[in-house]
C-alpha cells in the first residue's frame, strides 16, 4: 500500500494554514517512466511535491492545477498537472541533464532549470475563466520560485520547502515537503514564532526517509496547536487515452492527414506525461480522412 499522502492543517486558531506531503512513490513512478537522470529527478520531484500541495488548496476533487517552470537551463520545461483528488503527473523537457550517475555534489537544480525565465501557474476550477498567474523565476530551485509567486501573485506570506533524496544508483529514496501560509489575520507574534520554528526544522525528506511520521513533522513545524483538516492519499494518474489522441489527429484536418499518409504511411505519438505509445497505421489514417470528408458533405 502506498505511503504517499497529503496532510492539511489549520493552526493557531486559524491564523496559519499548512500542508505536509510524502511523494516518494509518486516521484519514483514518474522518474522511471521518463528515465530521468538524477538532476532531472530532483527537479521533477520538487515540482511534483509542490504541485500536490497547491492542488490541495482547491475545493472540489475534479479541480486541477498546473505548474510550468520555463527557465533558460538545459532541462527545458518542468511541468506538473495535479488535481484536488490527490492524483498528479509531470514531465521535464530533457530528462538526461547533468551526470547520469549523479556524482556527489553535482546536483544543482538551479543550474539545470535556469535562473532566467518564468513560472506559470494555472488553476481550473470549472469557472468561466481559468486563473493564470505568471512571475519571473528567482533562482530555479523550485521552492524559492513558488515562495516568490505566492508573495507577488496572491499576496499571501508563504514558505515552500520541497526536496528529493536519491539512492546511489539514482533511484528515489525519499521525496516530500511542506507549505506554510499566514492567514490575513495572523498576529506578529504568531508570524515570528512560525519563522523561528521553520528555521529550526530539520530536512523533511531526511526525516521521512528515517521513518518519522508526518504528524511528528507537523508538530515540529507548528507545535502542538494545530487541527488536522484532511488527509488524502497521493498517486500517479494520467488522463491520456487513445480516443483523445484520435480527436487530436482529426483536428489536424484532411490536408495534413493526407500528407502524413503519403509521406510516412503511419502516425506514432507518445504522451508527454506518462510516455504511453499510441500507434496509428495506414488504415487508421485512411479512416480518419473518410470521416472528415463525410462530415464536410453533411
Amino acid at each position: 500500500m502506498s505511503q504517499d499522502r497529503l496532510m492539511k492543517v489549520l493552526a493557531y486558531d486559524g491564523q496559519v494554514r499548512a500542508y505536509v506531503c510524502q511523494t516518494t512513490e509518486l516521484v519514483s513512478e514518474m522518474c522511471k517512466r521518463h528515465d530521468t537522470w538524477p538532476n532531472a529527478s530532483v527537479a521533477l520531484g520538487r515540482a511534483l511535491s509542490a504541485g500536490v500541495m497547491m492542488a490541495g488548496m482547491l475545493k472540489e476533487e475534479q479541480h486541477q492545477l498546473a505548474l510550468e517552470f520555463r527557465g533558460d537551463g538545459p532541462i527545458g520545461r518542468v511541468v506538473v498537472d495535479a488535481r484536488a483528488d490527490g492524483t498528479a503527473r509531470g514531465y521535464v523537457g530533457n530528462p538526461h541533464v547533468g551526470h547520469p550517475n549523479g556524482e556527489p555534489g553535482t546536483i544543482n537544480v538551479g543550474d539545470i532549470v535556469g535562473r532566467d525565465g518564468f513560472l506559470h501557474v494555472l488553476r481550473d476550477t470549472e469557472e468561466e475563466e481559468l486563473y493564470r498567474g505568471t512571475v519571473p523565476m528567482i533562482n530555479g530551485e523550485i521552492s524559492s520560485d513558488l515562495t516568490y509567486y505566492f508573495a507577488q501573485s496572491e499576496q499571501t506570506p508563504t514558505v515552500v520547502g520541497v526536496g528529493v533524496l536519491l539512492h546511489e544508483d539514482g533511484s528515489v529514496s525519499s521525496s516530500g515537503g511542506f507549505l506554510v501560509q499566514l492567514m490575513p489575520d495572523a498576529s506578529d507574534e504568531v508570524a515570528s514564532k512560525l519563522e523561528h520554528q521553520i528555521e529550526q526544522l530539520e530536512s523533511v525528506v531526511r526525516r521521512l526517509e528515517g521513518g518519522v511520521s508526518m504528524e511528528e513533522i507537523m508538530h515540529d513545524l507548528l507545535g502542538s496547536d494545530y487541527n488536522i483538516l484532511e488527509e488524502r492519499p497521493l498517486r500517479f494518474r494520467c488522463t491520456c487515452s487513445r480516443p483523445r489522441v484520435e480527436r487530436a489527429l482529426l483536428s489536424l484536418g484532411i490536408e495534413e492527414l493526407n500528407d502524413m499518409l503519403n509521406e510516412q504511411g503511419e502516425a506514432e505519438t507518445f504522451c508527454d506525461f506518462c510516455r504511453e505509445r499510441y500507434y496509428f497505421g495506414k488504415e487508421d489514417l485512411q479512416m480518419f480522412i473518410r470521416v472528415l470528408e463525410k462530415s464536410l458533405q453533411m
